[in-house]
């Protein structure tokens, strides 16, 4: 990334991205993960249901907001978004803890 576009990324860039793109940053760090513990890499593939326009939108903002990169032909996690990633599943369970101390059905 250039210093003129890490000076334009904003905090609500990078939301914007994991909010417009969860489901395919989730894929991603999945298929990041499972290449550091796999050596068949060949297994790759994101599991979204995106059509090819909405595939590739999403992933240009996650490249654009520093959470993704293109490595070997596929693409992984940063080390940006592996730590944003890491805190995004700590507010998931932190969420889904409180909901079910509550009472409340979790979806």
């Amino acid at each position: 990334m250039t210093k003129t576009e890490l000076e334009k990324l904003t905090i609500q860039n990078i939301i914007d991205a994991i909010r417009f793109a969860g489901v395919l940053f989730d894929s991603i760090a999945a298929n990041t993960y499972h290449y550091r513990t796999s050596a068949n890499k060949a297994d790759a593939g994101y599991c979204v249901n995106l059509s090819r326009k909405q595939y590739y939108e999403r992933l240009a903002k996650l490249i654009k907001a520093g959470l993704v990169k293109r490595q070997n032909g596929g693409y992984v996690l940063t080390t940006f978004g592996n730590v944003i990633y890491d805190i995004d599943l700590e507010i998931r369970e932190a969420v889904n803890s409180h909901l079910k101390s509550n009472n409340t059905v979790v979806s």
